[in-house]
């Protein structure tokens, strides 16, 4: 190699101090690095500021700010992984970096002892900045609850031999990729799709015609006396049907439970102590809980809606119009899961609120750029403010089962178009959303006669 391809790393001037030292370290990289200049050689004066990746920086700090993605040191690692590409290799344009610049700025990283998940954040900021870091990133550790490692092989145990792929077992791969890849229940879903493998190998059944609507009867009756839970059976229901196992009439029995809903009373009250808290988090949660409410989108569709997917309503002098607004959902549940939405007056104000508080949005920043992990903490506390901690139904779904009941019985909305505005397969899984919890008074039977 070149003696220009090799460089101590002691002769750089990253903007923090190596972890280890690093005088000998001489791996070749596939290009020279530059060697900036250190301060007692020049008097402080380094080499000019490259504008083309400082602006785009800039740019991406203000939008992350805005955002609130400022937390949990998002920003600090951009700068960081920015830093060291000017530092490192001079670039002057984003698109003049290479794959071989992020392999090198990469290895150097990993050189100088930096986490792996750290790695994967500054490189997602690079990416960002239109920096491509495909096949780039270093393997990340086992997560051990996620990922849990192999049991150790007892020498003294009989290995058991490795099961043939049966015809089954391949429908269930199909289906889990054409539905729940990409989908936190990827996890649970396969879970429950291989106890159901397990039980149809069980019976020495290996091919999908000979599972027939009694042997399916004949699980659900071996489940429910094993005392699985209606809504557990009624999912590996599902996912034989998914299949193409034919379940019709096989379902299990019984009276469907009463589900939680969030009725005005205690959303208000709710709404009032969340917006009391001084906390962006606090607030993001209040403002997803009544955009829910009155929208009925799915979690993921929420938190994925971006500035980009909301028609605005502008009037002629520019200002936002809260009414005659529209979206378009970002599902991918079902086949109408993507589908453009009117939005109602109640919903249009928490978009104008929301977008007035960030007037200098990216269309691809998020209307809601609060995490799914602290939205579900947060939830708990709402569980436990309004006295639902121990009802199981009380989930962030039943928000989407109350916008349910005020599209059908407060606004009006006929049946068959509430199925449509909440996107659903059958109009028998929307008449279940409506089964609620302290049913319906005379006061509301009335408005209708």
């Amino acid at each position: 190699m070149m003696e220009g391809l090799r460089i101590a790393i002691d002769d750089l001037v990253p903007d923090h101090e190596p972890d280890t030292e690093f005088a000998d370290w001489e791996t070749p990289l596939p290009f020279p690095l530059i060697r900036r200049p250190r301060e007692d050689e020049t008097g402080g004066v380094g080499t000019a500021p490259l504008a083309l990746l400082d602006q785009g920086l800039d740019d991406l700090v203000a939008r992350w700010s805005q955002g609130g993605t400022a937390k949990g040191g998002g920003i600090a690692q951009a700068r960081a992984a920015v830093q060291d590409l000017k530092d490192l290799f001079g670039v002057t344009d984003p698109a003049e970096v290479t794959s071989e610049h992020i392999r090198g700025l990469t290895e150097y990283w990993e050189a100088q002892g930096f986490a792996a998940s750290t790695i994967h954040r500054r490189l997602s900021a690079l990416s960002v900045l239109g920096i491509s870091v495909r096949g780039c990133r270093p393997p990340l550790p086992y997560t051990p609850k996620r990922y849990p490692k192999p049991r150790p092989v007892d020498p003294q145990e009989e290995e058991t031999p490795a099961r043939e792929k049966t015809e089954l077992d391949r429908l269930l791969t199909r289906v889990a990729k054409t539905h729940w890849a990409h989908r936190r229940s990827f996890d649970r879903s396969m879970s429950q799709g291989n106890m159901v493998l397990e039980a149809l190998h069980s019976r020495g059944l290996t091919t999908l015609p000979e599972v027939t609507p009694e042997v399916v009867r004949e699980l659900v009756d071996l489940w429910t006396r094993a005392g699985y839970a209606r809504g557990t059976i009624m999912v590996r229901c599902a996912i034989l049907n998914l299949m193409g196992v034919p379940v019709q009439g096989c379902r299990p029995r019984g009276r469907q439970q009463l589900k939680w809903w969030l009725n005005p009373t205690e959303r208000e009250r709710l709404l009032g102590w969340l917006r009391g808290i001084p906390d962006a988090d606090y607030g993001d949660t209040a403002d997803y809980i009544e955009w829910t409410c009155y929208t009925g989108l799915r979690v993921e569709e929420t938190l994925r809606l971006t500035w980009r997917d909301i028609t605005f309503n502008h009037g002629p002098d520019g200002r936002l119009i809260p009414e005659k607004m529209a979206m378009t959902a970002p599902g991918t549940k079902t086949a109408n899961s993507q589908a453009a939405l009117p939005l109602g007056k109640e919903a249009c104000l928490i978009i104008v609120r929301r977008r007035e508080a960030v007037p200098e949005a990216h269309p691809g920043d998020r209307v809601f750029p609060i995490g799914y992990r602290k939205l579900a903490n947060l939830w708990s506390e709402c569980r436990e403010f309004i006295g639902a901690q121990d009802v199981p139904t009380a989930t962030l779904k039943a928000l989407r089962r109350s916008a349910a009941r005020y599209l059908h019985v407060d606004r009006g909305m006929p049946l068959e178009l509430t199925r449509a505005y909440l996107r659903h397969g059958s109009v028998g899984t929307t008449m279940g959303y409506l089964k609620l919890t302290g049913g319906y008074g005379t006061e509301e039977m009335a408005r209708w006669l």
